[in-house]
């Protein structure tokens, strides 16, 4: 018999869909395949916020090994970013993110351990980057 981890993960968005969209994907896959580091499946259980703000509200009574951050614009990104590491600090981020170029590397060297994904119809590299912030716990 094997057993395989479960990794909470807290998706926090300003828009409810898109986070319910995320939410819901992580949640139906079974996101363990033979290139994963650990091989093996990986579920997760996932909850969404709104906003930072309500961030607070779930972690009070809920511990995640990864949060994934949907910024509300591009620009909020770097914001966004400093005031969740000041709250939780060693946490793995996964930020879904459009931007590219010296912005967005210094973004996730300043607040590591953080990882990018641009989002797409196909939210496949969501679960896989969640899966590789998921090692870092």
């Amino acid at each position: 018999m094997r057993i395989y981890p479960t990794y909470h993960v807290l998706v926090i968005g300003e828009d409810p869909v898109i986070a319910d969209r995320i939410a819901t994907f992580l949640s139906a896959r079974n996101a363990g395949d033979a290139c994963l580091p650990l091989g093996g499946p990986r579920r997760f259980e996932v909850f969404t916020c709104a906003g930072l703000a309500h961030a607070r509200d779930v972690l009070a009574h809920w511990t995640p090994h990864v949060l994934v951050l949907v910024p509300t614009v591009e620009a909020e990104r770097h914001a966004e970013l400093e005031s969740l590491r000041q709250k939780y600090p060693t946490l793995p981020v996964v930020v879904l993110t459009a931007g590219e170029g010296p912005d967005l590397l210094l973004d996730l060297e300043a607040f590591a351990p953080a990882l990018p994904v641009r989002p797409s119809l196909d939210l496949a590299p969501i679960a896989s980057a969640v899966s590789a912030a998921a090692t870092l716990c």
